[in-house]
């Protein structure tokens, strides 16, 4: 019985130190977080932002402005809205209304052509300031 238990303790020496000296065992890499990826964005989409006291009329590429087409995009002083514009250049054109009680007055006109930048990774974004105003 002596030989039976030293084969026994042989063999579980042999077992453990199989376990101590083979490949580790095989688990997935610990990750670090990285800094955070931000999502592509798109160029294209930006917000008009009125950050005068009046109302304003806007028109985008409008062929003519003589009031017959209705306005694009309204804003209401202090109003953002997101917009999408095609890569190039657009018109814009814009209206400012007093929102006093001679409201609907024609106060000031804003006219210029802005040309989207297709490098700039977070979208665009036009201000509308009373100082942009005829």
């Amino acid at each position: 019985m002596s030989r039976v238990s030293h084969l026994f303790v042989v063999f579980a020496i042999a077992l453990v130190a199989g376990c101590a000296t083979g490949a580790p065992a095989t688990r997935p890499p610990a990750t670090t977080p990285g800094p955070t990826a931000r999502p592509p964005t798109d160029p294209t989409k930006g917000q008009f932002i009125n950050a005068t006291s009046w109302s304003l009329h806007v028109w985008i590429d409008p062929a003519r402005v003589n009031g017959e087409a209705p306005a694009t995009v309204t804003l209401k002083p202090g109003e953002a809205m997101p917009w999408t514009l095609a890569q190039g250049e657009h018109r814009i054109v814009a209206h400012a209304h007093a929102v006093t009680p001679s409201a609907g007055k024609l106060v000031a006109r804003f006219d210029r052509t802005i040309a989207l930048d297709p490098k700039r990774p977070d979208g665009w974004y036009l201000r509308f300031r009373e100082a942009d105003f005829q």
